[in-house]
């Protein structure tokens, strides 16, 4: 596993001052087109956010071993994997892992 901070960073700073721009706007517009304009504006800022986040945040992945764990054949559970004690299989799973990530290796 990595602790890498995110590198896009959104300073309070930088929420406030984009915050204070859409009310601006907003408030610049006749009342009756105000209630719509700002949800769209900040549901519009709520999705660069998000996007911004996102496409910093990577997920990775890690085997770790687990002592006095008796399983009878492999299984997972959501995205965590369960594999009985094989090091010729996990040899090939971590291959096959390596190849699946390949262009997200090249970056590191």
């Amino acid at each position: 596993m990595k602790n890498d901070p995110i590198k896009t960073n959104l300073p309070e700073k930088y929420i406030e001052e984009q915050i204070e721009d859409i009310l601006f706007m907003v408030f610049n517009q006749p009342k009756t087109q105000r209630q719509e304009l700002l949800h769209i504006e900040l549901v519009e800022f709520r999705k660069m956010v998000k996007k911004k986040l996102k496409d910093e945040i990577t997920d990775y992945q890690f085997t770790l071993h687990v002592n006095r764990l008796r399983i009878a054949d492999d299984f997972n559970i959501g995205q965590v994997n369960f594999y009985k004690l094989d090091e010729n299989k996990a040899d090939k799973i971590n291959a096959d892992e390596v190849e699946k990530q390949h262009h997200f290796i090249q970056r590191i």
